[in-house]
């Protein structure tokens, strides 16, 4: 199988053409997240209006959201795929049972894996430092009987990248020339989180990057979630 999607993409193709040998793959017997795998590695496109619905899945030119693609690339099978499995795929990014985890990086490819940990680390940690950290205002706010509901996002944010949100937000939208700062789509959201990973490991020293980044990591691995 990876001869016949060498063989494709050796000519001039289309996202429609690898999808259509995943698809028959897929509904032909072989293991659906090989050939997934190995369509992630050769897939080119950024991003796609596929039925209405606008996927981004490179994430400022250099992290691969991986789980968008994966969803995106499903499609024209998930009746050939078990149902649990793909959903515990795209929900909790959690590979089948029977996939040996050191194959990820091999059916990758080093070009698409350095975007995934580009995304791992970017988007997905940089989250869990977040919540970690919000959970630490919040138990303070708690402990000096201050109520339960409150948004602390702008005292996570200025601890964190020392620019409260709000000022971070408008700065960002400004680099992508973008008028609304109020209401950012899921992707905008997603370029943000990615944004102000890269803005963290260039403002602080690398000891202090070392250990934001280690409170994001057993922050998911409370959770069972690790990287492949």
């Amino acid at each position: 199988m990876d001869d016949i999607y060498n063989n494709i993409i050796k000519e001039p193709s289309t996202s429609e053409e690898l999808i259509d040998v995943f698809n028959n793959n897929v509904k032909n017997g072989e293991d659906w997240i090989l050939s997934l795998l190995r369509l992630i590695s050769v897939w080119t496109l950024p991003s796609e209006n596929y039925l209405g619905v606008e996927y981004k899945y490179l994430i400022l030119g250099e992290a691969l959201d991986w789980l968008s693609l994966a969803n995106r690339l499903s499609l024209g099978v998930k009746e050939y795929i078990d149902e649990k499995e793909l959903e515990n795929l795209l929900v909790k990014g959690k590979l089948p049972d029977r996939f040996l985890t050191e194959d990820f990086k091999t059916l990758l490819g080093p070009i698409k894996y350095g975007y995934y940990l580009n995304y791992w680390y970017g988007v997905v940690i940089e989250e869990a430092i977040q919540n970690s950290i919000e959970k630490d205002v919040r138990k303070r706010h708690i402990a000096l009987c201050f109520q339960d509901n409150e948004d602390l996002s702008e005292q996570v944010f200025e601890q964190l990248y020392g620019i409260n949100r709000k000022t971070l937000v408008r700065i960002f939208m400004n680099e992508l020339n973008k008028n609304d700062h109020a209401n950012m789509c899921t992707t905008e959201l997603t370029e943000f989180t990615y944004w102000l990973h890269k803005l963290r490991i260039n403002k602080w020293d690398p000891a202090r990057v070392a250990s934001d980044t280690k409170r994001g990591i057993l922050e998911l691995e409370s959770l069972n979630i690790y990287s492949y």
